[in-house]
């Protein structure tokens, strides 16, 4: 996450069950968003996706203050690089002849 402005109210939203943390401004549009919406399940069995509407999700905002959070602690262990990918000219290959008629 990018750094916060320190005065900035943070808030926890819930949406079934899940948790996500963001800036109060955020949160309440997100609690405005969640409170139009209806759960939907897909079903294909006709060849075609129908979408079955269901209840509003439950959807809730909490004000944190700051000593509520505690944030993750940066990694022990330094970031190791993924191997790069070879170049076409580094990848094996075979060289055959094609012969026509």
């Amino acid at each position: 996450m990018a750094a916060r402005n320190s005065k900035q109210q943070l808030c926890v939203v819930t949406v079934n069950y899940e948790c996500y943390l963001l800036p109060q401004g955020d949160a309440l549009k997100v609690i405005d968003i969640m409170s139009r919406a209806a759960k939907v399940q897909q079903d294909y069995s006709d060849g075609d996706f129908k979408y079955i509407v269901g209840e509003s999700p439950r959807a809730e905002l909490t004000v944190v203050r700051p000593g509520q959070l505690v944030m993750p602690k940066a990694a022990a262990e330094p970031v190791t690089q993924r191997p790069r990918r070879k170049s076409p000219a580094q990848l094996p290959h075979q060289t055959f002849l094609l012969e026509g008629n």
